[in-house]
């Protein structure tokens, strides 16, 4: 699995389509897809929203966890995109600092889990974990 994370518009989706060559029907979108369906895609933009409606629909950090990582190993799903939500200001709202903790330590387990973790700042991106099939990230 490749796991690619930064700040929300730094460039993550457009480089996973150039460089695993995707096309915007690939991706689930974690804002709009089933709860459980975002495996049957090569890739899911937005963990951090469908771990948001997760959490809305009742499901604990564990159910989710476990979700996820079903998901992954059962699906078609291989790289995943996950906007950075854990720097900055602490939410006021106790559901907010929920779901930031929740994010950030599926995040965690995940980087263990995966083969590729990238960060991408600017649109650059910094390897972190493993390597990209093919060569570099450039």
């Amino acid at each position: 699995m490749v796991l690619i994370t930064g700040g929300a518009f730094q460039g993550k989706t457009a480089f996973a389509k150039e460089r695993f060559s995707l096309r915007d029907g690939d991706f689930a979108d974690g804002g709009s897809c089933p709860l459980n369906g975002f495996h049957e895609k090569a890739a899911l933009n937005g963990l951090h929203l469908l771990v948001k409606r997760m959490l809305k629909a009742g499901m604990t950090e564990k159910q989710i966890e476990e979700s996820v990582l079903n998901g992954l190993s059962d699906g078609n799903c291989r790289i995943v995109l996950i906007d950075e939500i854990g720097c900055g200001v602490v939410p006021l709202e106790k559901e907010d600092r929920a779901w930031r903790e929740c994010v950030g330590r599926l995040c965690c387990k995940l980087a263990e889990l995966a083969d590729t973790v990238l960060l991408l700042q600017c649109g650059l991106p910094a390897m972190l974990k493993g390597k990209l099939p093919g060569g570099d990230a450039k």
